[in-house]
């Protein structure tokens, strides 16, 4: 079963910022689709569950147990709005068919 998930973060911004940011955009983007449009968010459809997306996430990128945040929620099949001029419209819609863009 596909799952979409809305992943939050926060990464300390300190001297391997860019490291541990680079390993998690890696993870998020190693199956599936995302879409990561607006600042420390991403939607990502994965046939992970819930579980092993988070800890693959966790556990293989970078992050900082001390210095860092992650929040995932499931988001499968939820209706959302969308706001403003986007530049990957077609990537969200393909990811959250219940979206409406005002």
């Amino acid at each position: 079963m596909v799952g979409v998930y809305a992943v939050s973060f926060e990464l300390k911004s300190d001297s391997d910022y860019s490291e541990r940011y680079d390993s998690l955009m890696e993870q998020l983007k190693l199956k599936g689709k995302m879409w990561d449009e607006t600042t420390s968010f991403a939607l990502v459809e994965t046939d992970e569950s819930l579980d092993s997306f988070e800890n693959r996430l966790y556990f293989k990128s970078k992050l900082s147990n001390t210095r860092d945040k992650l929040f995932v929620v499931d988001v499968t099949d939820r209706p959302c709005i969308a706001r403003g001029a986007f530049v990957m419209p077609f990537t969200l819609k393909s990811i959250m068919p219940k979206v409406v863009q005002k």
